[in-house]
């Protein structure tokens, strides 16, 4: 059943990334879950950012300040981490915007985005923020530009639990079960996409 809430979400990640935690013991590289922001930093950001947060991200920034992981990403960044790229891309944007570009309806970055998951090699997972568009989310390619899915930050959050199942530990790592060794009884010969999509089928 689909979240409701992000309290939810936290109740549901919490458990889960606590277990891990205990299957991992002394040998989690990840760490324990990050405090809340607090009213005032959360403002403090906003103020620097230029526009207000979604109800929802503030929700989950209230709660816990990032993740130390979201499947193949770097985890939910933290909101001065968050803050610095959309600074950083928004500095990009500004120097390379071409008259074409802008005719062409082209979107590389748009100030009111806030980068919320980052995958390492300069793409992002992005809440937009703006008024008319406050709370869906994009995909930014740093080589292809932005594209909306369509989805709310809630629905993404859904997407990251059902991804959960993809992963558990093994010989004391957390591993993708394509990460396995093949004769593990969990391997599985595909990605994360490919699972959810049989994962999908099996309960159609």
């Amino acid at each position: 059943m689909p979240i409701a809430s992000v309290d939810e979400f936290w109740d549901k990640f919490e458990a889960w990334y606590g277990e891990i935690s205990r299957q991992l013991g002394e040998n989690n590289p990840y760490g324990p879950l990050l405090a809340g922001a607090s009213e005032a930093e959360i403002k403090t950001i906003e103020e620097e950012f230029g526009f207000p947060l979604p109800n929802d991200l503030r929700a989950f920034y209230r709660k816990h300040d990032g993740t130390p992981f979201w499947n193949y990403a770097e985890g939910f960044s933290t909101l001065n981490n968050a803050l610095a790229q959309a600074k950083m891309r928004r500095r990009i944007e500004q120097d390379n915007r071409t008259q074409d570009e802008d005719e062409a309806g082209f979107v590389w970055w748009r100030e009111s985005y806030f980068p919320v998951v980052e995958d390492g090699a300069g793409n992002a997972d992005v809440v937009q923020c703006d008024s008319e568009n406050a709370g869906l989310m994009v995909n930014f390619d740093h080589e292809v530009g932005s594209r909306p899915t369509g989805e709310t930050f809630l629905q993404f959050l859904q997407a990251g639990l059902d991804s959960l199942g993809f992963y558990l530990v093994d010989d004391g790592e957390l591993l993708g079960l394509d990460e396995l060794p093949e004769d593990h009884p969990n391997y599985f010969d595909g990605d994360l996409d490919d699972w959810l999509a049989q994962q999908k089928e099996s309960q159609a």
